[in-house]
Parts: C-alpha cells; structure tokens; sequence
C-alpha cells in the first residue's frame, strides 16, 4: 500500500485486434441476442455468453451445428442450450 503509482505492477494487457466487417456484423447480432436472451431469462448478459466467447462465436465457420463443438472457449452446457439458436441466428443472419 505504501508503494508509489509508478511503481505497482501492472497487468498486461493483450493488444487488441480488430475483426473484418462481416465478423463485426455477427458480434452485433450476438451481443443483441444476448441481451434479448438474457433479459428473459433474469440474468446478467455475461452469465449466457461472455465478450470473448461471442467473438470466437463470431469469427467461427458454423456452417454446420457440430463444427461449434470446435470452438474453445463454449462451454458444453452453451452448445447443449444455445447451439441450435445460435447456429440458426448466424445462419440466417449473415
């Protein structure tokens, strides 16, 4: 507690990287999803799919349903509960 600012360690920091507008488009739609999704069902947004797991969801070819089990990141009970809806909401989407 006695250490001055400059000399607290720091957390490092992943440099962020931007994503191609069609990637950008499915991150929009996810994240609306989310909040619909989690607006009904009483939960936090980040309880039903965090930031980073709507990015990999994003940037993921699921062409087909199973190729989400590829994903790192998605939980299994994710894909058992939100798989199919979110596989058609890409799909049709984009």
């Amino acid at each position: 507690m006695k250490l001055p600012e400059n000399e607290l360690p720091q957390y490092p920091r992943r440099a962020s990287t931007t994503v191609a507008p069609q990637s950008a488009k499915r991150i929009k739609i996810l994240k609306e999803w989310r909040e619909k999704r989690a607006k009904k069902l009483g939960f936090d947004p980040s309880l039903i799919c965090t930031n980073a797991q709507i990015k990999a969801l994003a940037l993921a070819d699921l062409n087909k349903l199973k190729q989400m089990e590829k994903i790192e990141g998605i939980r299994l009970w994710q894909k058992k509960l939100f798989g199919k809806e979110l596989h058609e909401l890409l799909i049709s989407k984009v």
